[in-house]
């Protein structure tokens, strides 16, 4: 406004040039399924951008997305679909063959929806209903659908052996009749190469949910679906509980009434063995066994939709970026076996366990124990200052007697010393200084122990796997000797006894008679009897015993 006279009379000249959009929008992908899918399922996800090519342009919520997936394999479209502003196509599910989608983003003066303005096209693969067994190999395996299955598409049942756990009797079942359950997992083992092949059993969409039985102990369960499924997604409930009491498996793991992680088979081209994760960060797949182990008997509830991976990288264990906590990851492996999985850790909160599950035919096993489970991973208390130390025992067990086994480790980024000490050669093993250690067992279980500490001065302790007695030195001697004994882990609580003996038998002094503790100690002799009489000299004998063992050994008194 103005109030200056004639401003009325004044005009104003403007020029209006059209101007319209002619552009498509711009179409970013930004995830899409591999060449291969293995699940019967596919997701895409994209962005667009109406203004790249011009200043003028539809907002992302104003842009409709067209596309439509073709099975080559059937030469029928599976689906079409037209909407207004979505990000995410996902499509299930989807019977094996060769698919294609193409996709459209067009705005509201519709530039992009002509057939030649596909903005996108992805070829792919669906393989999820069909199994390959190898011959002669274990595989701990389920049946992807929401019913059982028996095995008999081959030359004779006969060539395929399946056991199941059984949990009340803790011990494999043979299953005769090759029928596998929905939901459950067994091991299979084939004596030629054999497909199973699912396509002409449809999964059935008409439920929401699929609800599996667990019992009591250790359990082999599946994936009831051919797409796969995040642990954190699935439900459980009690024995008998109504569905709608279902609770988050961490919350069921809170309660005390399931252990914390899942447990399954990986088979690799010359390797196989147990992995595991928690239910936070794993994904179970179709045609994949695995193990959980339940407090009580209760059910898993899965939800029919499937789950994909993100970009981002799974944790490896259980504990990350806490100050004051580590992890240290053991492997061994012997031949075509291999244990990959075994963590020791600190935790700031209370002691974790993650049990080992049981085994089948040849295999190799690391594992630390508490009580008397067996444990693939040990979280404890974390280290309080330089003169506190860990002290871990370390079983490896294995059906390779005699082999040849490699120990390897991975070390967390900190300045905490870890030591390992082969409780067989009394070697004690530098985790810095090495990066792998060979043993060849004698027997079934052996033993190691693991040290972590903050002090680089420390030096581990030898603990004997059982009562030695070395020689005295010196021998023969005047007036002083001493003589070295160890004592085990298992004899530290009962009576060991040093004792001294003639050539005739008759004792002459007791050096020791009580408990000692496990390790190697030393006690001098000064050639005085019970009387604190000095000895004649000659040969003499000394005992070491605890009440089952009794060791021997001579030495020489001279004057």
């Amino acid at each position: 406004e103005t109030n200056e006279p004639g401003w009325l009379d004044q005009t104003i000249d403007i020029n209006v040039n059209n101007v319209f959009d002619r552009f498509a929008p711009q179409v970013f992908i930004e995830s899409e399924p591999d060449s291969i899918v293995k699940q019967a399922a596919v997701r895409f996800q994209f962005s667009a951008n109406d203004t790249a090519n011009t200043q003028i342009g539809d907002f992302p919520e104003q842009l409709y997305i067209r596309y439509d997936l073709y099975n080559f394999t059937t030469s029928q479209f599976v689906k079409t679909a037209d909407s207004l502003h979505i990000n995410e196509i996902i499509i299930y599910p989807l019977i094996d063959g060769v698919y294609e989608l193409r996709l459209w983003i067009y705005d509201r003066s519709g530039n992009g929806n002509e057939i030649s303005d596909v903005a996108y096209i992805k070829r792919f693969n669906v393989y999820a209903s069909q199994k390959i067994l190898p011959d002669r190999k274990w595989l701990l395996s389920s049946i992807p659908r929401d019913r059982s299955y028996t095995i008999t598409n081959t030359t004779s049942d006969s060539d395929f052996v399946v056991f199941r756990w059984n949990p009340r009797e803790e011990e494999y079942n043979q299953i005769t009749n090759n029928t596998l359950e929905k939901g459950l997992g067994y091991w299979i083992y084939s004596a030629r190469n054999a497909n199973i092949n699912l396509n002409n059993i449809p999964f059935e969409t008409n439920n929401d949910s699929v609800m599996i039985p667990i019992a009591t102990g250790w359990n082999q369960i599946g994936v009831p679906m051919p797409f796969n499924v995040a642990m954190n997604k699935v439900r459980f409930t009690r024995e008998n509980a109504s569905i709608t009491t279902a609770i988050s498996l961490n919350q069921a793991v809170s309660d005390s009434l399931i252990a914390p992680a899942i447990y399954w088979y990986k088979v690799l081209a010359n390797q196989a063995g147990y992995e595991w994760g928690i239910f936070d960060t794993t994904f179970v797949e179709p045609w994949r066994g695995y193990w959980i182990y339940s407090n009580i008997n209760g059910n898993f509830i899965y939800a029919k939709e499937p789950s994909f991976r993100n970009s981002t990288i799974t944790p490896t264990g259980m504990i990350s970026n806490q100050a004051d906590t580590w992890e240290l990851n053991l492997s061994i492996d012997c031949k075509n076996m291999i244990d990959s999985k075994n963590i020791i850790g600190t935790t700031i909160g209370a002691n974790l366990e993650i049990l080992e599950p049981p085994v089948l035919d040849q295999y190799v096993s690391l594992y630390f124990k508490s009580g008397k489970n067996k444990l693939t991973g040990l979280y404890k208390s974390h280290l309080k200052d330089y003169a506190d130390v860990k002290r871990i025992d370390v079983y490896i067990e294995t059906s390779e007697i005699n082999k040849s086994h490699l120990i390897k480790w991975q070390l967390p980024e900190n300045n905490v010393y870890f030591y390992l000490v082969d409780n067989y050669s009394e070697k004690i093993i530098d985790l810095r200084e090495n990066s792998d250690y060979a043993i060849s067992p004698s027997q079934k279980t052996s033993s190691m122990t693991l040290y972590a500490t903050y002090d680089a001065d420390f030096k581990p302790s030898i603990i004997p796997i059982a009562f030695k007695l070395k020689q005295n030195y010196p021998n023969p001697f005047n007036p002083i000797t001493t003589i070295e004994f160890g004592v085990p882990e298992s004899g530290k609580d009962n009576i060991t006894t040093l004792k001294i003996y003639n050539i005739l038998g008759q004792e002459i002094i007791t050096l020791i008679k009580r408990k000692i503790n496990s390790g190697y100690h030393k006690i001098t002799w000064n050639g005085l009897n019970n009387k604190n009489q000095k000895v004649s000299s000659g040969l003499y004998f000394y005992s070491l015993s605890n009440g089952k063992t009794e060791l021997f050994k001579k030495m020489i008194f001279i004057k």
